[in-house]
């Protein structure tokens, strides 16, 4: 597919926090290709004098745009006929309720998409990053493991702290965009092997261990993402074997009543306190009544 046949779509009525982040990424694109739209957006810095205008009036139809040093500078009129050429742009895939705010009221870039935000009450609120806390797997049979990682990525990135947005950090709204760290890529991939199996984390520890030395979770991912079946059999296999070695220290402990008559407690006491721990290790584990036993 040719980059120019992108272009962003109709935003509808039921729009959600994913759809519009992924439809803000490809406006983006799209004004990017374009030359002359390139100096309205970027970030607002004194350097930066196109990244800002103020409102359109009869009595200020340049917008407060200043005209270029140089022979080969632009004057004030043709930066607001491309200004004003990006907002319309902007504005047909939108609804048609917020055309005058775009194209007459807002002064930059962040104010346009806040706008579009407001509209569809899809502004920033830490209510949404703790959904993050929601989010479970679906199972293997279901969905695949890398689905899941990029589930937790997508709200986490959707949930950055941005230029103009309401919430503030340290007490003050970030002076720019928040990047995906490091850190936060690291964290993502941990979180998504909790999800996956509690244990995870420490059997990677164990069979990554020279690895982990030199490389971070988040490179690493793709080839955990590679051996999850082997590594997931693994876990069943330890709890397979646990499991075995429970049964024998249970026959044990059986076999030595019997022949102690003198001990109180009963083989059918033993055998019904052991269900009972299996149960609580294992949810899905039914709990079957066992029938009084004749030896006692």
């Amino acid at each position: 597919m040719s980059s120019k046949s992108i272009k962003p779509w109709q935003l509808e009525e039921d729009v959600t926090f994913t759809s519009y982040s992924k439809w803000q990424s490809t406006m983006m694109y799209c004004l990017n290709r374009e030359a002359d739209w390139k100096s309205f957006l970027k970030p607002i810095k004194p350097t930066n004098k196109d990244s800002s205008w103020t409102h359109l009036t009869a009595d200020n139809p340049t917008r407060n745009l200043q005209p270029d040093t140089g022979v080969d500078g632009m004057d004030a009129d043709t930066k607001v006929l491309h200004l004003n050429n990006m907002l319309e742009y902007i504005a047909q895939f939108v609804p048609v309720f917020l055309h005058h705010e775009i194209t007459r009221e807002c002064t930059d870039m962040g104010e346009i998409f806040n706008c579009i935000r407001q509209y569809y009450n899809l502004q920033q609120s830490e209510a949404n990053f703790l959904k993050l806390a929601t989010i479970r797997w679906e199972g293997p049979e279901k969905e695949h493991p890398e689905r899941l990682y990029r589930r937790i990525l997508s709200h986490l990135t959707d949930d950055f702290l941005k230029v103009g947005g309401s919430l503030k950090h340290n007490k003050s709204v970030p002076p720019r965009d928040e990047d995906l760290s490091p850190t936060v890529e690291r964290l993502a991939v941990l979180r998504w092997l909790e999800l996956i199996n509690s244990r995870l984390p420490m059997l990677i520890a164990r069979t990554f261990a020279t690895d982990l030395q030199t490389r971070t979770l988040k490179d690493l991912q793709p080839q955990i993402v590679n051996a999850m079946d082997s590594l997931l059999e693994q876990l069943r296999s330890e709890d397979a074997q646990v499991a075995r070695i429970q049964s024998l220290q249970l026959e044990d402990t059986i076999i030595a009543r019997v022949f102690h008559p003198r001990h109180t407690v009963h083989v059918d006491q033993l055998l019904q306190n052991h269900v009972r721990d299996r149960s609580d290790q294992n949810p899905t584990c039914v709990n079957i009544p066992i029938q009084p036993s004749v030896l006692h």
